[in-house]
């Protein structure tokens, strides 16, 4: 999204030196959560300011399904792009990188017919993906594979599939530095979200089939009863994620329609030293005498 930083850098000079100390991930669905949070501007507004610097833009959200040929979907999975139109001469689609020359080309050589391309929200683009392919095929974990032999498999092997969807969920979590990870109900499929440093960060959307095969294995994972659908749940699970270990805290608030689930992930190989936790000199005296005491008990609380 470093694209869309120097564009409101030039229509919007004065919050330069605010853009400018951004560190943006490489995902762009967390890359468009950070830009809209850090200028506390909404997804309407952000694109108020992308049309009006002159890129054309398609707010999937508006746009309907109907009457729109939708790409074969490990194209639109692959390069992450939506159809959004047709001029006639152009396809229209729906992107995140609306300035790549590059993918303009390659998805011109690859649906044999010339491209527009038009920004769109990343969160769009998924929400989009999900609802234009995923309703149509009721398997669990076709949505979220990108090419053709990945979607054999996971129709051949639904059970695997989940199991690598599940892991794939634990891997960003990991990789975004995430103490939790909460999988609730959104537009009528699930949504994967992320906490990073207190925020709630948007991840991957899920097709109803998925999000439920995704709970169901987290639940029996953790020896979870999949059939109490009437009281909430608190299990424990240890996974590995790059030969790391983790403690997985799960809560299950379990539903008729709307299950959510929230792990919490502890990690096992990671050690913390009194200087590493800023105490000063003197305290850290005073912890390490208290602590060879025979007896007693210390207390660390909250503010």
């Amino acid at each position: 999204m470093q694209w869309l930083i120097e564009l409101l850098c030039r229509v919007k000079p004065e919050l330069s030196e605010t853009l400018n100390s951004l560190k943006l991930p490489e995902d762009s669905g967390y890359a468009w959560t950070i830009i809209g949070r850090k200028l506390s501007l909404g997804t309407d507004e952000l694109l108020a300011i992308i049309t009006e610097a002159g890129v054309p833009v398609a707010d999937l959200d508006r746009i309907s399904a109907l009457g729109i040929k939708p790409i074969p979907e490990s194209i639109a999975r692959k390069y992450q792009v939506v159809a959004a139109g047709n001029t006639g001469r152009h396809l229209q689609l729906g992107c995140a990188t609306p300035m790549d020359e590059k993918l303009q080309s390659e998805l011109g050589f690859a649906l044999k017919h010339p491209v527009e391309l038009l920004f769109s929200p990343p969160d769009q683009i998924a929400n989009s993906l999900n609802r234009f392919y995923a309703a149509e095929l009721g398997e669990a974990g076709r949505s979220l594979w990108v090419d053709d032999k990945a979607l054999q498999k996971a129709k051949a092997n639904p059970d695997e599939a989940i199991a690598q969807i599940t892991q794939h969920i634990l891997n960003d979590a990991v990789k975004l530095g995430a103490s939790d990870i909460h999988i609730q109900p959104f537009l009528g499929g699930g949504l994967v979200r992320y906490r990073v440093d207190g925020m709630l960060m948007r991840g991957t959307s899920l097709p109803v089939a998925v999000r439920d095969s995704v709970l169901r294995f987290i639940l029996t994972q953790a020896d979870l009863d999949i059939s109490n659908h009437s009281t909430p749940q608190d299990g424990r699970l240890r996974v590995q994620v790059d030969d790391v270990p983790y403690d997985l805290r799960i809560s299950y608030l379990p539903s008729h329609n709307d299950s959510r689930l929230v792990i919490r992930l502890l990690n096992q190989g990671r050690n913390f030293s009194l200087e590493a936790l800023g105490f000063p000199l003197h305290d850290q005296h005073t912890l390490r005498q208290a602590s060879r005491q025979s007896k007693g008990l210390i207390i660390f609380t909250g503010p």
